[in-house]
């Protein structure tokens, strides 16, 4: 859908123009339409830092409507990885040095046919040092109906485990 880095803050360049919305089509027995999107920014801009060290907002609309609001801010100094030098306790845009960058997948009940999805990134435009980039890569997946009410997974066993990130 989206893979690239877009330019963000740049009064010359604006994320809106680039940043197209995609039309899809949901054809027969697709009854769920899931994105997937692995979303990062980098670069220092003035007056906010953007994109790397500024908070900001994306939402993911379909079909005109608001499916996803994301603050894009995470906050590093519980970073797991030990030892770790450099600057991994500064919080950051949606990621952190050495950490696993987890995607946002959304999934979204649709009706067989044509589909618009469009990403809108929080309005701002950078006064000096105009380097920021949104670093955005989503795709598209089309699943039939769930045969099954209840979807259980086992992500991770905190106990017993003797990883670090686990531990006091």
């Amino acid at each position: 859908m989206w893979n690239k880095g877009y330019k963000y803050g740049d009064p010359n360049e604006k994320i809106e123009e680039n940043l197209l919305p995609v039309t899809y089509e949901s054809l027969g027995q697709a009854a769920l339409s899931r994105i997937r999107i692995q979303h990062t920014g980098h670069g220092m801009d003035k007056p906010r830092g953007c994109s790397e060290f500024c908070t900001r907002w994306r939402e993911l609309m379909l079909d005109g409507k608001v499916v996803d609001l994301r603050d894009m801010w995470k906050k590093c100094g519980d970073n797991p990885l030990y030892p770790q030098g450099g600057t991994w306790i500064f919080d950051r845009a949606y990621w952190c040095p050495g950490d696993l960058q987890q995607p946002d997948v959304i999934d979204i009940f649709t009706k067989p046919g044509q589909h618009t999805a469009a990403l809108r990134m929080e309005p701002y435009t950078a006064s000096s040092n105009i380097q920021a980039v949104e670093n955005i890569s989503a795709y598209l997946f089309h699943y039939s109906k769930p045969k099954q009410k209840i979807d259980a997974a086992v992500e991770s066993i905190m106990v017993p485990n003797d990883e670090q990130r686990f531990r006091d």
